[in-house]
């Protein structure tokens, strides 16, 4: 599988994907034009690896929405609103902004993506990056308007988001490509460079207005228990590396 690059991920509730697309796509250089397209891979993308985290917390499995306000925008980039999304993927960094989603710009969902080095991704490393972000939390995570800017890391926000506890949570999660091509106007020479990405769409946006906490006492007891587990289960394991290593030192 191709290797994933564990990149800045989108500050998920920190934006709201597309208000605007501002003026013409910036130029590499004087005599040039740049224009950007995008192709969507199928959507679901990763879920099983998603929903088998969630579920472990006892939360049920993300549904796939079939309302336009919860699903990614199309790949049409007319109105230039993949442009930012775009120069942030091949520039490999995350955004605080990107594409419009077709909703009215209300925080009502979550996004989050991860760049990656092909059109393939490694649903597994993905997983495993975004839950990595559990160490940050020393305890339930508090509402945004008292989280000391806890939220600015995008790693953060993508956890709260992979555990979204409310029934009937969506997401729309795919590969996205980013082509890039810049044309000599004198000339009309074309060169193109590409980008790929994971990017997903989770509703609803549970940072909300951020006056509350994303979770209850109870569902983060529920999530803590799911890494108390796996640590647990980790130490009989390096255990046994270290008894078999010091075995055939021994013989």
């Amino acid at each position: 599988m191709a290797h994933v690059k564990l990149l800045p991920l989108l500050g998920a509730a920190l934006f709201v994907l597309g208000n605007s697309a501002q003026g013409n796509a910036a130029s590499p250089g004087q005599g040039t034009s740049t224009a950007y397209s995008v192709t969507l891979e199928q959507d679901g993308v990763c879920l099983s690896d998603i929903d088998g985290v969630r579920e472990k917390a006892g939360f049920g499995k993300f549904a796939r929405p079939t309302e336009p306000t919860k699903q990614l925008p199309t790949n049409d980039n007319t109105g230039k609103q993949w442009d930012r999304f775009c120069q942030d993927v091949l520039a490999d960094k995350g955004s605080k902004t990107s594409v419009s989603s077709g909703d009215d710009g209300a925080t009502s969902a979550m996004y989050s993506m991860m760049v990656l080095s092909s059109s393939k991704v490694d649903c597994s490393a993905v997983v495993d990056h975004w839950k990595a972000a559990n160490k940050n939390f020393t305890g339930i995570p508090p509402a945004p308007e008292k989280s000391s800017g806890l939220y600015e890391n995008a790693d953060n926000v993508m956890f709260i988001s992979l555990f979204t506890p409310s029934a009937g949570a969506t997401a729309d999660c795919r590969v996205v490509t980013c082509t890039e091509t810049t044309t000599v106007t004198e000339t009309q020479k074309k060169t193109e460079r590409k980008g790929y990405a994971f990017l997903c769409m989770t509703t609803p946006n549970i940072l909300g207005d951020g006056t509350k906490q994303p979770f209850t006492k109870d569902e983060w007891e529920k999530i803590s228990a799911v890494f108390k587990a796996s640590a647990q289960a980790v130490v009989p394991s390096v255990f046994f590396v270290l008894l078999v290593a010091l075995g055939g030192i021994l013989l």
